[in-house]
């Protein structure tokens, strides 16, 4: 929970701030952001299952049940490095090109976040469960915008000090997310076993 609960947050701060950047320092009108927005959400989420249904066979032969998790924190992880490369746009099309990686791996490992939820959880538990991290998700996405917003409130004298919160919130969140991702592997398997016992006793 903790884990996609950043991957929650980092997503929040890049997708509430990218138009405004896009407009204010970029200087894209409106249509021009509307066309790029849909083109690089539409590219991400078609390339991102493709690379999710293509990344299986081969990752669970190697991974095997733990491989929700594994690609999760390769998600994670690479998704964090976009975000931190996003200052380094210098026009519209390469924010964009930037964006669309970015979301297009968080959109590859969310894919099989339900997998993983409904493994390591008996089936008694699983709605109280899916509640719990619907309920902290609206939680933190709401609350990295707000993050954001004070650390470029910091940065006004720098130009580019919004794109700066932005990226760094955005990037340590979800670095933060590969990491705790990481260490949930550890303890994932023994989790699930655990949850098939307490079906069957």
């Amino acid at each position: 929970m903790i884990s996609v609960g950043l991957l929650v947050f980092g997503f929040g701060a890049t997708g509430a701030f990218i138009p405004v950047i896009a407009t204010r320092q970029m200087g894209m009108t409106p249509v021009e952001l509307g066309n790029a927005m849909g083109l690089a959400t539409f590219a991400a989420a078609v390339v991102g299952l493709a690379v999710a249904n293509a990344g299986l066979g081969p990752l669970s032969k190697r991974y095997g049940a733990l491989l929700p998790v594994r690609v999760l924190t390769i998600a994670a992880l690479g998704s964090g490095l976009f975000a931190a490369a996003l200052p380094l746009a210098r026009n519209p099309v390469e924010l964009f090109v930037i964006v669309g990686m970015h979301q297009c791996l968080l959109m590859a490992g969310t894919m099989l976040f339900p997998t993983a939820l409904q493994e390591m959880t008996p089936v008694h538990l699983r709605a109280r469960l899916i509640a719990l991290v619907i309920m902290s998700n609206i939680v933190l996405a709401s609350l990295s915008p707000a993050v954001v917003g004070a650390l470029s409130d910091a940065l006004k004298p720098n130009p580019l000090g919004l794109t700066y919160a932005m990226s760094g919130t955005s990037a340590t969140a979800l670095l933060l997310a590969a990491v705790s991702m990481w260490l949930c592997g550890r303890r994932y398997m023994g989790t699930v076993r655990a949850a098939r016992a307490a079906e069957l006793s």
